[in-house]
């Protein structure tokens, strides 16, 4: 709670304030405290614009919670409870981009790149803040299914009290703040990157010379997010959303770690492009290869929803599923059963999603080439992220499925690269 802050405001101070790679600036200043303290005093608090985005986008996002769509469920509590969720996301995204690209197209956003270390600070407030009227909320008015609170004022403030908080019947707060908030804010960032860049070269890009690293970068996240929020119903069964508590550290972190930290290499782009090094072929073979890991991935996790939905009685890969049929009680006994999905990419591996993920990170780092580390922090980590969430799921299924998961595993031993890990 007190170093990721500092982190992410720091790296986009050095990239958009200084103009110089990360190691440069730091050898620049006597030491790191003094480039965090020049970058904390840099910050205009009352900046309205920022504020204005942070805003109007959790509203906008409040707004697109009630567009009419598909009803669904995500998975139930020990308890019993299954909270109820509309299929909009897409809807959603395709909304907010036709109103975004013409708006960030006809005005200058110059400005708003460089005030971009501010907006960053105003989100590390703004989440703060949340997090506490969040953590309040769960003490006062908790919403059904889980609720756990300690007597550790500190674990329940950082880890949250409650796992499916709302605001009425239609505003999930976690699908708010994860889906319509960060990730979108992580869109519309790399959006004003490109148009920065377009505003400050645009005497080259009359004369045909396009910024491929940058503009395959922008292509890449808007085609990853594009996929996320066309199957928005995915996200509910992944462990973020239906085990983790809702506190500061997942609130928090979409609410400026994602946003700030994963729009490093559209930022950095800006004024450090490799432009003489990745061309238009170059950009294609990219391009294509980002497509496949975001087609790849979605195809996992459609595997697994189908097989669910079917109860197994489906065919993946042209052959009928083979799965093992699960039971595992909830917190009042009840025996329920589920089936565990060991045909297509689920056969390969038991995280292959995970893999695919992986892999699209380390595609998105390829406009970048490897003049500087600060396009790659992102792959590590995601990197970090994801081998730590395979363990946490492992344990998760072996607490919850016994000698079924055991049987899982020695028929698929492999949880991310076969053969090797």
């Amino acid at each position: 709670m007190i170093t990721t802050p500092n982190i992410i405001l720091v790296l986009a101070y050095v990239i958009v304030a200084k103009n110089c790679n990360l190691s440069r600036t730091l050898l620049s200043f006597n030491s790191l405290e003094s480039t965090v303290t020049e970058a904390w005093k840099s910050i205009k608090w009352y900046d309205l614009e920022c504020w204005s985005i942070v805003c109007g986008l959790i509203l906008w996002g409040i707004i697109s919670l009630h567009f009419p769509g598909r009803k669904y469920h995500g998975p139930p509590t020990p308890n019993g409870y299954r909270p109820e969720y509309w299929n909009s996301g897409f809807k959603f995204y395709v909304i907010s981009m036709l109103i975004a690209i013409p708006v960030l197209w006809n005005y200058s956003v110059l400005h708003l790149y460089y005030k971009i270390p501010n907006l960053i600070a105003i989100l590390i407030a703004f989440g703060v803040i949340f997090c506490v009227i969040l953590y309040l909320k769960g003490l006062v008015f908790p919403d059904p299914g889980i609720c756990d609170i300690t007597k550790n004022l500190i674990f329940d403030y950082y880890w949250g009290v409650e796992l499916y908080p709302h605001l009425g019947p239609f505003v999930s707060l976690k699908i708010l703040i994860n889906s319509r908030f960060g990730l979108f804010l992580w869109q519309l960032l790399a959006l004003t990157a490109w148009k920065a860049n377009y505003e400050l070269y645009i005497a080259s890009y009359n004369r045909g010379h396009i910024n491929w690293p940058l503009t395959t970068t922008t292509l890449l996240i808007s085609i990853y997010l594009a996929k996320f929020y066309y199957s928005e119903d995915s996200y509910l069964h992944t462990i973020d959303a239906s085990h983790d508590r809702f506190g500061y550290y997942l609130a928090w972190g979409c609410i400026a770690f994602v946003p700030a930290f994963y729009s490093l290499n559209s930022l950095y782009l800006v004024k450090h492009s490799p432009i003489d090094h990745f061309g238009f072929v170059s950009s294609l073979i990219v391009l294509s290869l980002g497509l496949l890991c975001v087609y790849l991935t979605y195809c996992t996790d459609r595997q697994k929803m189908l097989a669910r939905q079917t109860n197994g009685k489906c065919n993946i890969w042209g052959k009928p599923a083979t799965v093992i049929r699960a039971t595992y009680t909830d917190n009042y006994g009840i025996q329920k059963r589920t089936v565990l999905l060991v045909s297509g990419f689920w056969s390969v591996g038991r995280h292959m999603n995970y893999t695919f993920e992986l892999l699209f990170a380390v595609v998105l780092c390829l406009p970048s080439l490897v003049y500087s580390p600060i396009p790659y922090l992102r792959l590590i980590f995601v990197s970090i992220l994801l081998i730590h969430r395979t363990y946490r799921d492992d344990e998760k299924c072996s607490q919850k499925y016994g000698t079924q998961w055991d049987e899982y595993c020695k028929l698929v031993p492999y949880k991310m690269i076969p053969g090797l890990f």
